[in-house]
């Protein structure tokens, strides 16, 4: 699961730390637009860049509020590439109620279908005013949340609207400029801490009608009216603590700010919280305990500019490039690929999984393209296999509709490897799966240019004609998949294990299927002890693993070690996760986006149900297909046992 964060700072140096180490620990990718700071914001804020959190930095020099605008030309971008799963809004005194990465992914889980989730504040009124960092501080909570709400979209559930935007505050989001905002579930709690200091409400003043000062002058007033109010109370009243705690148990309300301007208002002091039944709790969340680097893990990208058109659009230099380009492993244009390098560097600096769960952790992803497979229940162990053992390069032999495949892409893709990933198959089927036409390769090549040209490529052939194209010990990663018998498997083998770096892993799908003709688990069972560490998975056909080389420089070694010490929670997880993430790309192939007529045909209308029914008619067809030839298969070998 791929999350990226939004955000928009300015004069935020004294929260960088606090906020960085939360934001850092929970997404993988954080978009930060600097609005005319000079206190140093930007550059304090890349010193966290690193391989598990990549910073993006942006300036922004006009005078102005345009938040709504500048979140909107990022969100746009966003829905475009595809690339995230999830997407969040954020400011720098705002703070999420997970204390880990896994306890944050396990709440999304929850609203996998739900193209909008809400946010609602809980305001914080600090124990003591003026603390040097928000994280494991002592705050009060009031009883009832704000009604104030931030928002996350998915942008895979909103590609038909690129034209989507986000409002100011970035409070909601809408199909269109003048369209209705999209349904948006109610997901779970956000901390708030609008005020921790009294300086900090005067630079925050200050801040705020500086930025409204253009948009009151061209006669908007009501724009930002919050601002002017606050600062006329604080030049004219007295009351200390009492007077920001007040403050910040009705932030937001502006009813509630007319009403201090009346000297019988009662400011709210301290020893009143409990009695207004809030709740002094310990802001105990992701990031605690962490400190500040000294110097960036990762040299951070180019800022890129951001100004605002005469036209009023957000233009940005240099421009973001939809489909990012990364330096490949890539055979060359004579389809040859060489030996790869002893140390795999896409490893460098990559903490390998610690604990079963960290390694079944990332397998908790959705499958972006979903194609017809019996690999299907085994898609989660790719995700995982994948990220852990950084392929720089993937070869796969057999590939058909390109499940599995797609699969290792999709992560490659979603943490910017510059992994090559190459199928090959002739795409015609065999005895075993049966034999089918061009629409295969067809459906495979078209999903593969559409979604993961730049990690991959495709060689049509025998498995043993394009082995001469491949080096000796030039792929990380191999999997076979061609046909089944023990003499096919073995070929397969021989000829493409030289291929394998040191510290390389093969894969063998169908390990536990023991019908007629099929020999892989023969073959699997004598060959596995050459491995340094192997398993073998029961469900969905079985599939074996085997690592090789040294447990310094190959993740999985240890990773197969901690699953043969509990393999019945291993199989049981990715068994459970294989059907679950199946079951929702099912799902998701048969949606429609929500309009009542797509499409006309003549005097006809094709409806959203009409398409509903064709496009499951289709997924059946293919899927009833394949288990009519198998059934026919297995009556001409019984019928041949018989004779």
């Amino acid at each position: 699961m791929k999350i990226v964060l939004n955000s928009m700072v300015h004069n935020e140096t004294v929260h960088v730390a606090s906020a960085m180490a939360h934001f850092s620990t929970l997404f993988d990718e954080i978009h930060v637009v600097d609005h005319r700071s000079d206190d140093g914001t930007l550059d304090a804020i890349k010193m966290w860049n690193s391989e598990t959190c990549m910073i993006h930095g942006y300036t922004f020099d006009d005078k102005g509020y345009y938040q709504s605008e500048v979140m909107t030309f990022l969100a746009r971008a966003q829905v475009r590439t595809q690339d995230a799963d999830w997407v969040f809004f954020l400011d720098f005194d705002e703070y999420l109620p997970f204390r880990s990465r896994a306890e944050f992914e396990q709440a999304l889980i929850q609203h996998a279908f739900h193209p909008a989730i809400q946010l609602r504040w809980h305001n914080l009124i600090p124990d003591c005013f003026g603390g040097k960092s928000h994280l494991g501080a002592d705050y009060f909570v009031s009883p009832d949340a704000s009604d104030y709400v931030k928002m996350a979209f998915q942008p895979k559930l909103l590609a038909n609207y690129p034209g989507l935007v986000i409002e100011q505050g970035n409070h909601a989001v809408r199909y269109t400029a003048d369209g209705a905002n999209i349904p948006a579930e109610f997901a779970f709690g956000l901390f708030h801490i609008p005020i921790d200091s009294h300086e900090h409400l005067k630079n925050k003043i200050a801040a705020g009608m500086g930025a409204y000062k253009t948009h009151w002058e061209a006669g908007n007033t009501e724009l930002g009216r919050h601002w002017r109010l606050i600062d006329e109370i604080l030049q004219s009243k007295e009351g200390g603590d009492a007077l920001l705690n007040s403050f910040i148990a009705s932030y937001g309300d502006n009813s509630f700010l007319e009403s201090l301007s009346d000297p019988e208002t009662k400011l709210l002091a301290k020893d009143e919280l409990s009695e207004q039944l809030f709740r002094r709790i310990k802001l105990d969340v992701a990031g605690v305990g962490q400190k500040p680097p000294k110097t960036a893990a990762k040299q951070s990208l180019t800022d890129r500019v951001l100004a605002l058109s005469g036209a009023g659009v957000i233009e940005c230099q240099p421009p973001l490039d939809p489909h990012p380009k990364h330096d490949s492993y890539k055979p060359d244009d004579g389809l040859k690929a060489g030996t790869l390098p002893a140390e795999n560097e896409l490893l460098e600096g990559i903490e390998p999984p610690e604990t079963l769960d960290e390694f079944l952790a990332r397998s908790l992803h959705k499958i972006d393209v979903f194609t017809p497979t019996a690999w299907g229940g085994h898609i989660p162990f790719m995700f995982a296999l994948t990220e852990t053992l950084r392929p720089r390069r993937f070869a796969e032999l057999g590939s058909h509709y390109g499940a599995s495949f797609f699969a290792a892409c999709q992560i490659a893709k979603r943490l910017r490897l510059p992994t090559c990933a190459v199928a090959i198959d002739l795409w015609e089927g065999d005895p075993q799966a049966g034999y089918y036409g061009e629409e295969v390769y067809a459906s495979f090549e078209a999903l593969r240019k559409k979604h993961f040209e730049a990690q991959s490529r495709s060689i049509r052939s025998y498995f043993v004609d394009a082995a001469p194209h491949f080096e000796n010990k030039s792929l990380d990663l191999i999997h076979i998949d061609g046909l089944h018998t023990y003499e096919a498997v073995k070929e397969d083998y021989e000829t493409w294990q030289p291929k394998l770096t040191d510290n390389g892993v093969i894969i063998f799908h169908d390990t536990n299927e023991y019908q007629s003709g099929f020999g892989v688990w023969d073959f699997f069972s004598m060959i596995r002890k050459e491995a340094t560490a192997s398993f073998e998975f029961k469900h969905t056909h079985g599939l074996g693993v085997m690592a090789f080389g040294h447990p310094d420089k190959n993740p999985m070694i240890k990773v197969l070690q901690m699953m043969n010490a509990d393999p019945v929670k291993t199989e049981r997880h990715f068994s459970r996760q294989g059907a679950m993430a199946e079951t929702e790309a099912l799902y998701a192939f048969t949606q429609v986006p929500p309009h009542p007529n797509l499409l006309k045909v003549g005097r006809h209308e094709i409806t959203n149900q009409d398409l509903l029914d064709t496009r499951t008619k289709v997924l059946w067809k293919l899927i009833m297909k394949r288990r009519r030839l198998k059934q026919a298969r297995r009556n001409s070998e019984r019928e041949q046992a018989k004779q």
